[in-house]
């Protein structure tokens, strides 16, 4: 018996003495409580019915700056070179993101507009030059 606890084991009796483990074999286990066990804690923001929380696919960026600059190439035909190697860029992440990407309708459609736009370019450079080539030689018979 003492008036402070010795070490592990020792027990606090109601008259507030500490008491060696030895002379615990004579006191009743501390009673149950009166409605059994504490039920187990929840997980902590679980969700209803244990369904699985899945994230929205994220939309890639390149796919979206692919479109937009698709459809600047209309204005600048710079943009339009851009707009084909983001498309590709975008679509070859957006396949290896196993759904958690999307956009790849915005990446196709950029390169779309892209290819056509330098489509266009490259069409209108053809005539043109087929029509400077065509005046000169109408210009030289008709001084001739």
């Amino acid at each position: 018996m003492s008036d402070y606890s010795q070490g592990p084991g020792w027990w606090q009796a109601s008259d507030g003495k500490w008491y060696p483990p030895e002379q615990a074999a004579g006191v009743a286990p501390p009673a149950a409580a009166p409605w059994g066990s504490t039920p187990p804690a929840a997980a902590p923001y679980a969700t209803p019915y244990g369904a699985p929380v899945q994230a929205a696919p994220s939309t890639n960026g390149l796919a979206i700056a692919a479109l937009v600059c698709g459809l600047l190439g209309f204005v600048t035909c710079v943009s339009a070179i851009a707009a084909v190697i983001l498309g590709h860029m975008a679509r070859k992440q957006i396949g290896e993101s196993g759904g958690q990407q999307s956009g790849d309708g915005m990446a196709l459609a950029g390169l779309i507009l892209g290819y056509v736009v330098l489509g266009l370019g490259l069409a209108y450079v053809v005539i043109a030059i087929i029509v400077a080539a065509g005046s000169d030689s109408a210009l030289a018979l008709a001084a001739g």
